[in-house]
Order: structure tokens, then sequence, then C-alpha cells
């Protein structure tokens, strides 16, 4: 993971339980660093996953095509990590 990526995820692991956020929270994108944590997250396990599918003998071309995008957009969450957001 890329520096601004982990920037990212700190800013979202430091997210505590509430019902609104304050204008510390606004000046950081709190609510974004979070939503993008959990995209660039699951990015990454979903990666990780069909590459030990792969490993077990089930791989696809389907696979190879969905592995081959999500790397892609783990590139790009390693350079803009909220790109999606």
């Amino acid at each position: 993971p890329s520096d601004k990526l982990k920037a990212i995820a700190i800013i979202a692991s430091e997210t505590p339980t509430t019902l609104w956020w304050d204008e510390a929270d606004r000046k950081v994108d709190r609510l974004e660093s979070l939503v993008a944590c959990g995209q660039f997250t699951a990015c990454y396990n979903l990666m990780d996953y069909i590459l030990k599918l792969k490993e077990a003998g089930h791989g696809s071309l389907a696979l190879d095509q969905l592995y081959n995008q999500l790397e892609a957009d783990w590139k790009q969450f390693n350079e803009a990590p909220r790109f999606l957001v």
C-alpha cells in the first residue's frame, strides 16, 4: 500500500462511533476516508481471495478478468485513494 492509501486508512481507523460529523471530521474528510477505506479494503481482500482460489486450482478466465480489473483499481487506489468516492 502507498503512503497516500495508508494515510486514508489511518483517518478511517480513528473514526469514533458517532451520529454526526463535527468540523474537525469535515476538515479531514473523515466520511469520504471511511468510505474509501472500505472500498480499497474490499478490493484488496477480493484480490487475495482470487489468488487463493487460483492456488487451489479453481482458476478461470472470468477470475483472471476480475483479478485484472481489481488490480487496475488497486493501482488507482494507491495513486488516489478516494477515486471512487
